[in-house]
């Protein structure tokens, strides 16, 4: 009885939920320049934060549906820790202009399990291509406005991307659709070696950095701004008046006392003479340093403040679109090295089927034996029946026979073969590297591409942007971050290519450095390049080329000069066959034709590009197949006068 009872008042009793369980790490996903940007990587910030009391090996997942995109990144979480990471999607160009740009994040525990997931929205409208991106790194909590930023600029609108300095991207490519970045009073020890990195190739590779001193710890003299330009600066002044400034921008509103930071040593802004704003060029691109404190008085509210930044803006250029455009190289030879044209010409060298030749052979061959010698030998035997039979053998004979000379001709193994060219001035102390690549595959299967360590690679579907290319047709791609780029699971019909290319700024140590003088041209090699062979070419009609010869790292030649030839692919020591004849025979013979009229005569410009052969650092990218022996490579630098 006293059994039944308790049995009936446990059925009366609630059911008590089950207690919830305790989420492992708690994440969080943002666009780094606050929404989706017109670029081919979309940079994201990843915040996580370990509620645990061990270390947690995750994997992080970001899918992108509009651009069919997956990145995948593995990462260590330390015990009740927090990481931050920069995530770059692949998204193309293409990508980027989607108005649904929605990435999904899953984070991942050992085994698979799910251990959160966020889902992150656009944020806003998409990118415009009339608008203009500016980058703003400050802790000031002043608006936009006041430093002279979100107006209109050459017919634009300027938007402004607010960032701290700990959110910057740690890869160039997070801050090249950046026209400008405006430093002011941040925190720039909050910087990581990677984020430091980051900006420092950003204005190596053409950027534009503009500082302008704050109350932040180091100012113009911090080592995150000492590693691309070293400024110099004298004692603080307090004025109350800039004629240079105020006579271009209008006066100050008053006479309030200001704090002047003069910078030494360095040339001024051209247009802003004797204003004490300076110039200091940083491979490709510039640092501008102002000597006063924007958002301080007489500054603020003062309407030339946004003239004066109006006008920076619209000086500064696109780097990473002038680079897509041809890589700091005249605009035919330019076009005529990357991707589209000298795809091309790179494959064809890949003949993946028997020559044209043994193909007719072999068809002949298979209507002779296909009809009269059949039917000849089966009338001999008199079993004509038989020709139902003899007819479907004799073709799947002929079938095995190509298939297997193709095999036997070009191989069972993977082919590799790559371009990389790359761009720079006399002394200059980087070069842009662009990398062409194609893998060839001799059987229908999916591969493992990894491109070359601290490179950004896109494939080349993805690098050309065609607005009448539908979203929804864009190859899926996967790949996962870490010290390079990895494409996994690329799929590669039989005896089909696929395309990447990838993107760096390379050292240069002491530049290479060349002059004419008294009839001989002398190359001095100051980077830690050894370079094979060299030519110098003129550029133009009646151009020339001239050999110059190898030149070890450190070292310089002296060649004499000679302008009565003009045969650049023979003098860099390549033969018609070759990857070098075939991907760069085009461009260079057109240099001929480069600063001429269309009725053929020739006009004054003319210019001399010193062309030269580097050995080689490895492949072109690492490919979890065996490579054949006819996998090719070659690496160019082109060293022009002119600055892009």
């Amino acid at each position: 009885m006293l059994a039944a009872l308790l049995a009936l008042v446990a059925a009366q009793e609630p059911a008590r939920p089950p207690k919830a369980e305790k989420a492992e790490i708690v994440a969080n996903l943002q666009w780094s320049l606050g929404r989706p940007v017109d670029a081919e990587w979309q940079p994201l910030d990843v915040d996580l934060q370990s509620a645990v009391s061990k270390d947690l090996d995750v994997q992080i997942v970001i899918d992108e549906d509009a651009s069919r995109t997956r990145v995948v990144r593995r990462e260590t979480v330390p015990a009740g820790g927090r990481r931050r990471l920069c995530l770059h999607l692949p998204t193309g160009r293409l990508g980027a202009a989607a108005f649904s740009t929605r990435p999904v994040m899953s984070i991942r525990g050992p085994g698979g399990r799910e251990l959160a997931t966020f889902t992150l929205t656009a944020g806003g409208r998409s990118w415009a291509q009339d608008e203009i991106l500016v980058g703003l790194v400050t802790s000031d909590p002043a608006p936009d406005t006041a430093f002279g930023l979100g107006w209109k600029a050459g017919g634009s609108t300027v938007e402004v991307a607010r960032m701290a300095a700990d959110r910057l991207p740690d890869r160039w490519v997070g801050l090249a659709p950046l026209r400008m970045i405006l430093i002011h009073g941040a925190p720039l020890d909050a910087l990581s070696p990677d984020q430091g990195q980051a900006l420092r190739d950003y204005v190596r590779q053409g950027g534009t950095l503009v500082l302008s001193p704050g109350v932040a710890k180091g100012g113009l003299a911090h080592p995150a701004i000492a590693a691309i330009v070293e400024i110099r600066t004298g004692e603080a002044e307090t004025r109350t008046e800039l004629p240079a400034l105020t006579a271009k921008f209008g006066p100050f509103q008053g006479k309030t006392p200001f704090r002047f930071m003069p910078i030494r040593e360095a040339p001024s802004l051209p247009g802003l003479e004797d204003t004490g704003i300076v110039r200091y060029e940083a491979g490709f691109g510039q640092v501008i340093a102002l000597p006063f404190d924007l958002v301080k008085a007489p500054f603020d509210g003062w309407p030339g403040t946004v003239q004066l930044m109006t006008s920076l803006i619209v000086g500064a250029k696109r780097a990473d679109l002038e680079w897509a455009s041809g890589a700091g190289l005249p605009p035919e030879l330019g076009q005529g090295v990357r991707r589209g044209n000298v795809l091309g010409r790179m494959l064809s060298l890949i003949n993946p089927y028997p020559s044209w030749p043994l193909l007719a052979g072999l068809t002949l061959l298979y209507l002779a034996v296909i009809g009269p010698v059949n039917y000849l030998i089966l009338r001999r035997l008199r079993m004509t029946l038989l020709l139902v039979a003899t007819v479907p053998a004799i073709s799947l004979l002929f079938l095995s026979l190509t298939l297997g000379l193709a095999y036997l001709i070009k191989g069972g193994t993977t082919t590799v073969t790559s371009l990389r060219v790359l761009a720079t001035s006399p002394g200059l102390a980087c070069a842009r590297e662009t990398r062409l690549t194609a893998v060839f595959s001799p059987s229908t299967r999916a591969y493992d591409i990894g491109s070359p360590p601290g490179r950004a690679a896109l494939p080349v579907d993805r690098a050309l942007f065609n607005p009448d290319e539908r979203h929804d047709r864009a190859a899926a791609l996967e790949t996962e971050e870490g010290a390079s780029t990895t494409f996994r699971g690329v799929p590669i019909g039989q005896w089909q290519s696929w395309a990447f290319e990838t993107r760096a700024v390379a050292d240069l140590g002491a530049g290479v450095r060349w002059e004419l003088r008294n009839g001989k041209v002398r190359v001095k090699n100051g980077s830690a390049f050894s370079i094979e062979r060299a030519i110098l070419v003129r550029a133009g009609r009646g151009g020339w080329s001239s050999p110059v010869g190898a030149i070890a790292p450190g070292g310089d030649v002296e060649a004499p000069l000679d302008t009565a030839r003009w045969s650049p692919i023979a003098d860099l020591g390549f033969d018609d066959r070759s990857l070098g004849a075939r991907v760069l025979g085009g461009p260079l013979g057109g240099l001929r034709l480069l600063y001429q009229r269309d009725d053929g005569r020739s006009v004054v410009q003319q210019e001399e590009i010193l062309v030269c052969v580097i050995r080689e650092d490895g492949p072109g990218a690492e490919v979890n197949a065996r490579l054949s022996g006819e996998s090719r490579s070659v690496s160019v630098l082109f060293v022009r006068k002119e600055r892009s």
